[in-house]
């Protein structure tokens, strides 16, 4: 994989067929943070994580386009890779859940940062449908077997538009099939966003079908925890 940083480069007169929208549910839950109790839709207790130019930096990594929080459990044996040249990661950070044994991944959620003008909200969903089709999709499946897109959808994380994209896709040589979810949130008041890119082992995560990708794993909790730093 190359980068995660993604900019407005599609065609807006393109037409996108009707993309419905579908709501996530990941459940309410009470967190008690490095920066205080909060309540976050769709997370869970844990720490916060804050992913702005002062991490970036210390990484030597570019900034990201809006700086964001997750947040992340303290329960799971996590593992985190923050990206840059220390690294040689290409995401903003990469963030591992192990099996019991500590050998296998079996879920993998990136964040890299999302290029996206301010505009009217339909002309920005829009865009990211387009991007996630034409530029996210052969960019997350290359190097992968048997790629398939299985849904689009437009979704909320928190208060924010985000476009989602579910493919499967399986390692070569017989490695792993894959479950995937590729979902573009865009910041309500600046040109970015936030990508996000999940990958759930069929045979290790609880992430079984393509309904799981919508409420189930990990990576989904810490996904639908993101919170914009500036808004």
């Amino acid at each position: 994989m190359t980068s995660l940083a993604h900019s407005q480069s599609v065609n807006l007169d393109d037409p996108v067929a009707t993309v419905p929208f579908k709501e996530e549910k990941v459940g309410d839950f009470a967190a008690s943070g490095i920066l205080g109790s909060v309540k976050v839709e769709g997370a869970f207790s844990g720490s916060l994580l804050t992913v702005d130019e002062a991490f970036t930096t210390k990484y030597e990594n570019n900034p990201p386009s809006a700086p964001f929080k997750v947040i992340v459990p303290k329960d799971k044996g996590l593992r985190f890779l923050p990206g840059g040249k220390k690294s040689g990661a290409p995401e903003l950070i990469r963030i591992t859940l192990p099996d019991a044994e500590e050998k296998k991944a079996v879920e993998i959620l990136r964040f890299g940062p999302l290029r996206l003008k301010q505009g009217a909200a339909e002309e920005r969903v829009k865009a990211a449908v387009n991007l996630l089709k034409k530029a996210a999709f052969p960019m997350f499946t290359n190097g992968f077997e048997n790629a398939r897109e299985l849904e689009v959808y437009l979704t909320k994380v928190g208060s924010y538009d985000a476009a989602v994209m579910h493919i499967e896709m399986s390692a070569p040589a017989g490695g792993p099939d894959y479950l995937v979810k590729a979902i573009a949130i865009l910041h309500p008041t600046k040109d970015g966003g936030a990508m996000g890119f999940l990958m759930a082992d069929k045979n290790l995560s609880e992430v079984k079908s393509v309904e799981d990708l919508s409420s189930k794993g990990v990576g989904m909790q810490i996904i639908h925890s993101l919170k914009f730093v500036e808004e």
